[in-house]
């Protein structure tokens, strides 16, 4: 019998086939089973539904208008998220070579059509507990990880300047973690997972810069990156009074974060500390949290500052926030500037900060230097039009 019972959360599927025959057919056959079904038409659907529902499986036909299964399959493996998601290729193809080619990009198993029931719901299944068991075993070693990673801290701050574009002076600068075994930082911070360890690493990549602050190995005033949940968290102030140090708190895309909370964050720092809304344009950096935060600065994304100089559309997004920005009293800074025409058209429409490759990439330290003003202010200059 297909249908099983069980007080635990029903698992959901996301499903996609461009027969509406076959969809519905499939849709019915895993409600029964005990399944939440999420079905998609065709690929780019299927890719929309498992960003929104984040299923447990995927089951995806191999050939699909717009985008084909064996596409959705290489576009999900590149998410970190979605690396070990469960996937089943189902397709009337029966050639090896069809087969062959599923299992090396990233799918898990494949099904001939026509599909049966048992069959499906069985090897949906056996996948499900294949996956727990591993996620079981990724948990443990990387709460291991981040045990190890926190007490003997396992990583170096690189930093990278922030320059004020009109005269080329180094005038912040942003730390950045480098973790020692070479693990992305991307892996760390936007994944769900570990949340209150993460916030323990968080708070330990804090009180580094907060030492090297201290020691006075930079002089201007330093960004580091925490996340609303770390912002909040009674320990943070702890870590950044007594520094005495100008320190900017930048807000990082991982949830919300309202004006409630930055009025909780600015009670508990010292005056030296200043609050920036990080990569503004993406994630959850809307408007209207704008609005209700009033950050000291806003640091434009770097998908927005790209190629500003010649894409309409991201300049009139730039000319609504440097219009915000006077109103508010923040400051702008832009990200991901890569060419000097991109600096030069934001230094015309009245953008002064910039950070990006084109003026320095992000570097440890090294033993006995100081970040200050006038670091590489010969070599960047003022920023002029080519």
């Amino acid at each position: 019998m297909i249908n099983e019972t069980s007080n635990e959360r029903r698992p959901v599927i996301v499903i996609a086939d461009d027969s509406a025959v076959h969809r519905v057919a499939m849709t019915a056959m895993l409600e029964r089973a005990g399944f939440d079904v999420h079905a998609g038409h065709d690929g780019a659907e299927a890719v929309s539904l498992v960003s929104e529902v984040r299923p447990d499986a995927l089951v995806v036909d191999a050939l699909m208008p717009r985008m084909s299964g064996f596409q959705v399959i290489e576009h999900i493996r590149r998410s970190p998220m979605f690396a070990a998601l469960p996937t089943i290729v189902v397709s009337g193809l029966e050639d090896v070579a069809s087969r062959v080619r599923a299992l090396s990009i990233g799918a898990d198993d494949f099904v001939c059509k026509p599909v049966h029931a048992d069959e499906l719901v069985a090897r949906l299944r056996a996948h499900l507990r294949q996956n727990r068991v591993a996620a079981h075993r990724v948990a443990a070693e990387r709460d291991d990880w981040y045990r190890d990673t926190i007490a003997h801290r396992r990583f170096t701050m690189h930093y990278q300047p922030i320059v004020d574009m009109t005269c080329g002076e180094v005038e912040a600068t942003e730390a950045l973690v480098r973790f020692d075994d070479g693990t992305s930082p991307v892996d760390v911070f936007h994944t769900p997972d570990h949340h209150d360890r993460r916030v323990e690493l968080e708070l330990e990549i804090v009180a580094a810069v907060t030492d090297d602050l201290a020691s006075g190995a930079v002089s201007v005033p330093v960004h580091v990156n925490v996340s609303p949940a770390a912002a909040l968290d009674p320990r943070l102030g702890e870590l950044v009074h007594g520094t005495g140090r100008p320190l900017v708190l930048e807000i990082t895309e991982n949830a919300a974060f309202d004006a409630h909370d930055a009025a909780t964050l600015r009670a508990q720092m010292p005056p030296t500390c200043r609050l920036a809304a990080d990569d503004v344009g993406a994630g959850y950096a809307g408007l209207v949290q704008l609005v209700g935060v009033q950050p000291d600065l806003i640091k434009i994304d770097r998908e927005i500052v790209s190629s500003i100089d010649t894409d309409p559309a991201r300049q009139v997004v730039v000319s609504g926030l440097i219009e915000f920005a006077a109103t508010t009293g923040a400051e702008l800074v832009a990200e991901g500037i890569e060419t000097a025409a991109e600096a030069a058209f934001l230094i015309e429409i009245g953008v002064r900060l910039g950070q990006g490759y084109f003026f320095g990439r992000p570097a440890p330290l090294a033993a006995g230097t100081v970040l200050d003003p006038d670091l590489d202010t010969d070599d960047i200059g003022p920023v002029t039009a080519a």
